[in-house]
């Protein structure tokens, strides 16, 4: 029985960190970057409703990755279930679960919100274009976001 339950633990927990491992690549694949590192400017190689169509269609991703991460923690709470027996391997089991899945769900979060400030960015480089003023870099950019 013990090692039924154990070798069950075990697949249950590849099957998570292969769930986890796919869900990372998708939102990694989300990423839309908008940034020449050494100039610190923001430029776009196409036109500025183009940019916002993958900002919005990045953002839709994530928003599905998100819906998808939330169907990990419950489908891994049937595979998991309540600790057997009182021991602490369901209980460490179920902790790890929650943790992974929260830190993706953090980190898409994240992801949103960045697609945002770019999104603000943005707008603002092109409001700086019709004023004929410098592209601003990205600290102008981040002090107006937050209200510096």
């Amino acid at each position: 029985m013990e090692k039924h339950r154990t070798e069950h633990a075990k697949n249950a927990r590849g099957k998570l960190l292969y769930k986890c491992g796919i869900l990372r690549y998708q939102l990694q694949e989300c990423s839309v970057n908008f940034l020449v590192e050494e100039e610190d400017k923001f430029t776009v190689d196409s036109s500025l409703s183009d940019a916002l169509h993958l900002l919005t269609t990045s953002d839709n991703r994530i928003g599905i990755l998100l819906a998808e991460a939330q169907l990990l923690v419950q489908d891994e709470e049937t595979i998991f279930g309540n600790d057997i027996n009182g021991d602490d391997l369901g209980t460490t089991d179920n902790e790890i679960r929650k943790m992974l899945t929260y830190l993706f769900i953090d980190n898409a979060k994240l992801c949103k919100q960045v697609n945002f400030v770019i999104r603000c960015a943005l707008k603002t480089t092109i409001t700086s274009k019709n004023s004929e003023e410098e592209t601003p870099s990205r600290k102008t950019v981040l002090n107006k976001f937050l209200g510096r």
